[in-house]
């Protein structure tokens, strides 16, 4: 069956605007009612720029007298969380229950063409024709990109390839020893070679250095673009414009010297960073730092530290389904993607990477730290004085927003000024 057109898309717009039924629609356009109601489901959007409707769509708002559940100063603050205008408690609430309008579970799936949309103060979903068009161009050209692989799926190919080298095996008898894993010919395995993807040296492949390669564009590792629906930075944008009030954190990755440890970095709006070393640099890696976050902390702290965040494209990033679903199977934050090559639209990560770089300068392997190494090197970096900040230390106005003891649980304490040290000599004999 062919795609749907931009023409298409269209007309299902009008259809819904208009109130005509599937079955009608389903005439009208020559496709069959799933086409029809797959589209429409994939592509809706929230409404999110309407601010004289109620942010709160607990089934109990109306009835719910209870105050002070979002726990952000002022925390004395006498008024109902329920009426609150200023901070959604739906966010933070353990016990919020959406009021969901049963239109969103059956056809047409979304609010276009509703009677009630006026009046009616539940959470709404509209097919725009125009959005949908663009996320399906967005689709088409990420399928074509990078490498088709998952990134769970990559790692096992590089540390089975790993460990034939080491043993003397050719890239044939590695795959063909290992016939249930390796889902892709020979020949694409030569070309991730080829294209130095593996990281791996050609000085260990048999036969591979008597022919000089030909010089080839690397390519990067795909990330699934059904991640990137609804999570690109014009997302960002929306969701802030909705919600002026929420804090953003910024996620990035630091690598080492040798491809081995990498550091996975968290940046508050206050300033100050938080750094993870990993073994290696994977999406599990990020969502086991994330999951032992809340197992330690509870799934309360968790939505107050980290309500949204923004990261790049990177793969190790490719999974935001589970980096955003709690351990218990709730949503506890919100992940959004910048666009592909715009640091600047992480400015507190690159503010604090370079500070991060006077004490591990560029080339410097991270394969002898640990965590404790790291949480040094962060009490150290946030009790720096900096001027943007005036002069307060990151670590201060953190503690000030969330409190002293979830930096004291995880190893990150305040530095004299007179003895904060930033350079290399802080891990003097590590690096």
């Amino acid at each position: 069956m062919a795609h749907l057109t931009k023409e298409d898309r269209l007309r299902i717009e009008n259809m819904l605007n208009a109130g005509v039924s599937a079955t009608e629609m389903s005439r009208n356009l020559g496709k069959s009612h799933t086409t029809i109601s797959r589209e429409i489901k994939k592509h809706r959007q929230e409404e999110t720029t309407d601010r004289r409707r109620s942010r709160n769509y607990c089934i109990f708002k109306n009835e719910c007298n209870r105050s002070t559940i979002c726990k952000i100063p002022p925390s004395d603050c006498p008024g109902r969380c329920s009426q609150c205008k200023i901070i959604s408690c739906n966010k933070y609430c353990l016990d919020f229950i959406e009021n969901k309008c049963l239109r969103l579970d059956h056809f047409p799936h979304v609010c276009n063409g509703c009677r009630e949309m006026q009046s009616c103060r539940k959470r709404k979903f509209f097919y725009i024709a125009s959005t949908a068009m663009e996320e399906y161009r967005i689709l088409l050209t990420s399928c074509r990109e990078g490498i088709d692989t998952s990134p769970e799926e990559f790692s096992s190919y590089v540390c089975l390839i790993r460990n034939g080298l080491n043993l003397g095996q050719s890239l044939h008898h590695i795959m063909a020893a290992h016939k249930d894993v390796f889902q892709k010919c020979e020949k694409t395995i030569y070309n991730y070679f080829h294209n130095d993807s593996f990281s791996l040296p050609r000085g260990d492949m048999p036969k591979m250095c008597q022919r000089k390669p030909k010089k080839k564009e690397k390519i990067r590792h795909k990330i699934d673009p059904k991640y990137r629906t609804g999570r690109t930075y014009n997302d960002f944008k929306q969701y802030i414009e909705a919600h002026p009030d929420i804090a953003v954190v910024q996620m990035d990755s630091v690598v080492g010297s040798d491809g081995g440890k990498v550091l996975l970095t968290i940046n508050f709006d206050c300033g100050l960073m938080l750094a993870c070393i990993r073994n290696t640099n994977n999406s599990q890696s990020v969502i086991d730092y994330f999951d032992n976050i809340e197992k330690q902390f509870g799934l309360k702290m968790f939505k107050k530290l980290f309500p949204v965040i923004l990261t790049d494209n990177g793969s190790e990033f490719s999974n935001p389904t589970a980096i955003e679903t709690s351990i218990t199977g709730t949503q506890r934050t919100k992940i959004f993607f910048c666009d592909p090559n715009s640091a600047w639209q992480k400015g507190f990560v690159e503010n604090n990477h370079l500070n991060l770089r006077r004490i591990l300068p560029k080339r410097t392997s991270f394969n002898a730290l640990n965590q404790e190494d790291i949480n040094l090197l962060l009490s150290h970096l946030n009790s720096y004085i900096r001027k943007q900040y005036d002069d307060v230390p990151a670590i201060r106005r953190f503690e000030s927003i969330y409190g002293k003891k979830f930096l004291a649980a995880i190893g990150i304490f305040p530095i004299d000024p007179k003895l904060v040290t930033m350079n290399p000599i802080l891990l003097k004999g590590k690096i």
